[in-house]
This record gives structure tokens, sequence and C-alpha cells, in this order.
């Protein structure tokens, strides 16, 4: 989903705008938080809003969340560490030396 944060962004003090920006893009730079921050080029302003300009703002939730990292555990045994025998079929298991 994605929530369009422009008209808060401009609708209240300088102040408000300021943490919600840090806010939105600590999301974004955080990968295990799932969300991307879109910043517009456009310039908006308002000489009578208390935000008198500001870029559009738009949050999505559309980063996957990183799963537990993929490992291939034949990769972690030293295999000069650990003496190879050769494979047993049931019939040498069976058999009496």
């Amino acid at each position: 989903g994605e929530r369009e944060l422009t008209a808060p962004l401009r609708g209240g003090s300088w102040e408000a705008a300021a943490v919600l920006l840090g806010d939105v893009l600590a999301l974004d730079t955080d990968p295990e938080a799932g969300y991307h921050a879109d910043t517009g080029d456009a310039l908006l302003v308002d000489a009578e809003a208390p935000v008198t300009w500001a870029s559009p703002l738009t949050l999505r939730a559309d980063r996957p969340r990183p799963g537990p990292p993929e490992t291939d555990a034949a990769a972690d045994v030293d295999v000069d560490e650990h003496e190879r025998t050769p494979d047993r079929t049931t019939e040498d298991a069976d058999a009496t030396p």
C-alpha cells in the first residue's frame, strides 16, 4: 500500500513537518522496516501556509521484509577435517567381518 503524505507535511507547523519527514526518511533507510519514501521533484509553494514550501511525499509499504539469511550448511563443513568413508550398502552392513 501507499500513503500520500504531502497534505500532512504541509498542513502543520515547520516543526511537525520536520518530525514527519525525519520519521519517513528513517523508515526508508531501514531495510528491515519494509517501507520506501518517494519524494517528488516539484516545489509546492504557499506563502499563506505554515509550511510555505515543500515537495510531494509518498510512503509505500512495498519492500519485502528480509527473512533469515540463506546458508548452505555444506559450505560450513571443512571436508579435509573429516575422514571420508565409502558408502556402505545394506548388504555390507549385514555382513559379518
